[in-house]
């Protein structure tokens, strides 16, 4: 549903609400229009392997508003060597993207985070703030499993990370190979 359609809708219901005697819309496409929320997403530019520009971050989240989604977490890679996207500059683009969302009337509320991959001392850089958990509240962390690990290092990090006060959010467990093979190791850590 396109956000001109969202916003007759609205009126429309206001009408009907304000005692006019105009009809209602139809209802929304999805039973979940505008009450879901995306938690890992790659929509700010140039930051990862996601939007490339902000032409493709603003269509992205017009096809995501129209989908039904309500709220989206921006949530970049943040990888040693490769994508060490600090907090204050996730902060800074999700900050400029909310002000783009506005310019284009675009119904999306994004929200700050980073898709983190798991690292001996992802810990301390958590703790320490330098590193953005989901929302930016410090309470849930968006974390990657590398492709092949030992699982006892992964289970001591997620204990440790959950000794902290912040829950880990494992993303898409079921790409990641060693749990592919070993779906139990889940099971366990769940």
């Amino acid at each position: 549903m396109s956000w001109r359609n969202v916003r007759r809708y609205a009126n429309r219901l206001l009408s009907k609400i304000a005692g006019r005697t105009e009809s209602v819309a139809e209802p929304p496409a999805y039973a979940w229009q505008g009450r879901m929320v995306d938690l890992h997403s790659h929509v700010l530019p140039g930051l990862d392997d996601g939007a490339s520009d902000w032409n493709q971050s603003l269509e992205m989240c017009r096809l995501a508003a129209a989908e039904g989604i309500a709220e989206m977490v921006c949530t970049p890679h943040w990888v040693y060597g490769l994508y060490e996207n600090s907090r204050q500059r996730i902060l800074r683009a999700c900050a400029d993207l909310r002000q783009r969302l506005v310019d284009s009337e675009i119904p999306l509320r994004v929200h700050p985070g980073c898709e983190i991959r798991l690292e001996p001392d992802i810990v301390e850089q958590l703790t320490s703030s330098r590193l953005l958990t989901l929302n930016d509240t410090g309470r849930y962390a968006l974390i990657e499993l590398p492709g092949e690990f030992a699982a006892d290092y992964v289970e001591n990090c997620l204990r440790r990370i959950l000794a902290r006060g912040i829950t880990p959010v494992l993303s898409h467990p079921e790409r990641n190979p060693a749990l592919f093979r070993s779906p139990e190791k889940l099971h366990r850590w769940v």
